[in-house]
């Protein structure tokens, strides 16, 4: 399976231990969790950048109508992990909402400066640096 960045993907998470929803920052196996139900009645985490449903109408819709994109934690998932994933993403973000993605990492003050520029070294290489 070779995954694009903006593709939103399903399969086992060997982290979550569950399938979950990963958005790819990078072709070389990057990605972030995309998690749709948080305890705190839909509140996102400081790390959270928070997608409202009609940003990713092809998953289904949450209860808060939220789906919240983890920026805490960047997965390395190798191509045989991938493999277990559906046969095609789910759907892909546009460039918009990737370029402000891309803006709201540069801004997150939570992240460790490595854990930063890793993530948007990934992103940089497609969606250059927020306009």
């Amino acid at each position: 399976m070779r995954s694009v960045a903006a593709e939103v993907w399903r399969f086992r998470s060997i982290q979550a231990e569950k399938a979950k929803y990963h958005l790819c920052i990078g072709e070389d196996g990057a990605f972030l969790f995309v998690n749709s139900n948080r305890r705190r009645k839909g509140e996102p985490y400081s790390s959270d950048f928070v997608l409202d449903k009609s940003q990713i109408p092809f998953l289904v819709p949450t209860e808060f109508g939220k789906s919240f994109v983890s920026c805490s934690y960047m997965i390395d998932i190798c191509e045989s992990e991938r493999r277990t994933a559906e046969r095609r993403p789910r759907g892909t973000l546009p460039p918009k909402i990737m370029r402000a993605l891309v803006s709201f990492i540069e801004k997150l003050d939570t992240l460790s400066e490595i854990k930063r520029e890793r993530m948007l070294e990934h992103l940089y290489d497609v969606y250059a640096e927020a306009a």
